[in-house]
């Protein structure tokens, strides 16, 4: 771990879905090592909104951060505009293009026919429905 800079951050961001508890694994081996490590807790409303609440994160820790995402949070820490991230670090994660959304990632290719049907509410917010993590 000798090779991360001094006084580095490790933002671990995640996916949807889920909350920071999905690092549990990750985050106390990297602690171990005397790494600072912080869980941004992202509300999953709005990709502007995901990106705000990590900007925030970003900008309570010092020296340069390292950011991961997993899964759809990869196009969240591709988001933020500070001089201080260092790298990003994508676990299974979407890695869309310049200009690219996550739905023009989700619908390049038709849909695993056992796939959860995913629409949004009313409100803009996509629920999975029952039966969605079978």
């Amino acid at each position: 771990m000798s090779s991360f800079k001094q006084n580095a951050t490790i933002v671990l961001v995640h996916g949807a879905w889920s909350d920071g508890s999905c690092w549990q694994n990750v985050i106390l081996p990297l602690r171990r090592e005397g790494l600072e490590v912080w869980c941004a807790p992202i509300p999953l409303t709005s990709l502007t909104e995901d990106i705000a609440a990590l900007q925030r994160v970003i900008e309570r820790t010092s020296g340069p951060a390292f950011l991961a995402g997993h899964a759809c949070a990869g196009t969240v820490i591709a988001g933020p505009n500070d001089d201080r991230v260092n790298s990003l670090v994508y676990v299974a994660a979407l890695a869309p293009a310049e200009g690219e959304t996550v739905a023009d990632i989700f619908y390049r290719a038709k849909p695993h026919p056992d796939a959860p049907h995913l629409n949004p509410d009313a409100n803009g917010l996509i629920w999975m429905p029952e039966g969605g993590f079978a």
